[in-house]
């Protein structure tokens, strides 16, 4: 008798314990790291599912104790699940602190969600593209210098008086930033307009430790991996970044994240961001704009540069709120469409008149634009 309920007991035991080893951030394996990324007790992050990071986290305890807060801060009851477990859209904050959204801890079926994110258009399988905002610097040129003595400056330990690294948040249109193509080739290249600057937006994020360093960034913004401008979330242990020196750094991990972001759009659609070569563009307008022989929005490029305070005023009043609006409807349509070209142009059009319309600007001034965009185009 004692010996079948020492069995039974066993059994028992063992049906209420769970270790897996599936845990995975858009499909790089997060286990095996040393990192602890289940949510449970003891974890490091909160990026997949209880029980499913065993290498890392041990064996977890089946039999669940349900968590039930609204301790997301920011992101409470924002008709998304940021707690990180099942169904969750991003990871910021423990398992059962975003209850009114994801429900509790224990959940065994995904969340309900709501199509709508956190700035009211991005759909729940897309983010804003941009860099993190609180963290990712970039090196701005204050000075007359090449870009290579701008890189020293920056990036060496024997700092200069023409170049600095500042936060990308602190960037305003006009500003002047040290960028590279995949190459590793070094050019300076004037701030179009930073988006998100006036106008706050969090959004997921992946921090990609690497072997100089770490950059944040969301999954669809493009960067240089292993040679080629990809989205940031083909980034997976072993690739190859391309740093501003036109060295390789490994990536190491990948982790999941969410923050404020930023975007300091530049004329090449080329930044140094973080010490590491990436694109100020998302993938689905990066192929386009990158590739084009000619600036690809010549008129509002031209007014950027021309009036850079007053254009940066008027996309924070005026453009921004307005992509915010149509976002969703327009970036679907438009991923890996070659029909670009024509849109492209009438947006061209419409956002330097707009701004125009915008300034108060004499007829002249409209003439200069035009004269303006017709000298970017044989440039």
């Amino acid at each position: 008798m004692r010996f079948a309920l020492a069995i039974l007991a066993l059994v028992q035991t063992a049906s209420a314990q769970t270790c897996s080893n599936t845990c995975t951030i858009y499909g790089i394996d997060q286990t095996n790291n040393g990192l602890c990324s289940d949510g449970g007790t003891g974890s490091s992050y909160s990026s997949c599912a209880y029980g499913t990071d065993c290498a890392d986290c041990g064996t977890r305890t089946a039999a669940c104790v349900p968590v039930c807060l609204d301790n997301c801060g920011l992101f409470n009851s924002d008709a998304q699940c940021d707690d990180g477990g099942l169904g969750a859209q991003y990871s910021y904050c423990d398992n059962g602190n975003d209850c009114t959204d994801c429900g509790d801890s224990c959940r065994t079926t995904a969340p309900v969600v709501s199509a709508v994110a956190d700035n009211g258009y991005w759909t729940t399988t897309t983010t804003a593209p941009c860099f993190a905002a609180e963290t990712t610097t970039a090196c701005k040129i204050v000075g007359d210098v090449a870009p290579a003595e701008a890189r020293r400056q920056c990036y060496d330990e024997t700092k200069g008086t023409d170049a600095e690294l500042v936060l990308m948040k602190n960037l305003a249109a006009g500003d002047v930033v040290l960028a590279a193509d995949a190459a590793g080739a070094l050019s300076l290249e004037r701030v179009v307009v930073n988006q998100h600057k006036a106008n706050p937006l969090a959004s997921a994020l992946l921090e990609v430790h690497h072997s100089a360093g770490v950059l944040s960034l969301t999954p669809d913004h493009v960067l240089v991996v292993d040679g080629a401008f990809v989205p940031a979330r083909d980034a997976k242990p072993g690739s190859a970044l391309t740093l501003a020196d036109g060295s390789k750094a490994a990536v190491e991990r990948v982790a999941a994240a969410h923050g404020a972001v930023v975007n300091p759009v530049t004329s090449s659609g080329t930044i140094v961001a973080d010490g590491v070569v990436a694109a100020t563009h998302p993938e689905w307008s990066a192929g386009f704009m990158m590739a084009s022989e000619t600036t690809p929005l010549p008129l509002f490029y031209a007014a950027a540069a021309a009036f850079p305070a007053t254009t940066q005023a008027y996309y924070d009043a005026v453009l921004e709120p307005l992509l915010d609006a149509l976002g969703a409807h327009v970036k679907p349509a438009a991923l890996g469409a070659s029909a670009l070209v024509a849109p492209f142009v009438a947006a061209d059009a419409a956002a330097a008149l707009g701004l125009v319309a915008f300034a108060g600007a004499a007829p002249v001034a409209l003439l200069a634009l035009g004269a303006a965009a017709l000298r970017s185009r044989k440039a």
